[in-house]
């Protein structure tokens, strides 16, 4: 449904990949003078239709995007890579959230159009042994220049007992194209692609589900979509 950033603009935020925003949240912090450890666990973030697994269903309508299932294991994994050479208490904040709008359609001609708009934040419990002797204050000054002239980054503050807050500004994108219904599994094909993208989907009630491939939640993090219908 969405795509990081980094990948061809014109891949769009197809159905094949979730977004990845959440590492991309992250990739500014690369530059950081700061590291992480070992996280806390292979939790879910997101709601409570992110245990939902395929189901099947009666697709066709129109869905607004309500929530947004992403493996904190995987962006943790990507915190580790990036930051792991240099401060080994910092981890993962509990406020790292993912919040997305917009609409799913699918008509009952076998079309569809997709409109969504992702916002999100990552926070990062830094302590103080990553001030390098000065306060978190100065900390979070310091990322403030770090992060000044990144288009990615909306902003960030250091706040309490050293969370630091990562927003990120709004990704948006939109695809239309044609798809097919098998069982529990969504074939959709953006115009001009010859290829269709899988996703699982389960309706229930007014609510979608729209579930990523196994293969793809390793690689992007993200999980699964949730979707009322309008």
């Amino acid at each position: 449904m969405l795509v990081a950033r980094g990948r061809d603009p014109g891949d769009g935020w197809g159905m094949k990949n979730f977004a990845f925003a959440s590492l991309i949240l992250l990739s500014p912090l690369s530059v950081l003078p700061l590291g992480c450890g070992s996280g806390s666990g292979n939790n879910v973030i997101g709601g409570s239709g992110c245990g939902v697994g395929p189901c099947g269903g009666d697709v066709v309508g129109t869905w607004n995007a309500t929530g947004l299932c992403v493996d904190k294991s995987v962006l943790m994994s990507a915190f580790v890579s990036g930051l792991m050479d240099s401060c080994s208490g910092a981890s993962l904040a509990d406020t790292t959230s993912f919040t997305p709008s917009g609409t799913l359609t699918f008509n009952s001609d076998l079309t569809y159009d997709i409109a969504l708009t992702l916002n999100g934040s990552v926070g990062i419990n830094v302590p103080p042994s990553c001030f390098q002797g000065g306060t978190c204050a100065q900390f979070g000054a310091a990322l403030q220049d770090v992060v000044a002239n990144d288009p990615t980054i909306q902003s960030v503050a250091c706040t309490g007992n050293c969370i630091c807050t990562f927003v990120e500004a709004p990704m948006q994108d939109a695809e239309s194209g044609s798809y097919t219904v098998s069982g529990s599994s969504l074939l959709t094909t953006p115009t001009g692609q010859t290829t269709a993208d899988t996703t699982g989907f389960c309706v229930k009630g007014t609510t979608t589900t729209f579930t990523q491939p196994a293969m793809a939640r390793m690689e992007t993090g993200v999980i699964a979509i949730v979707a009322q219908k309008q």
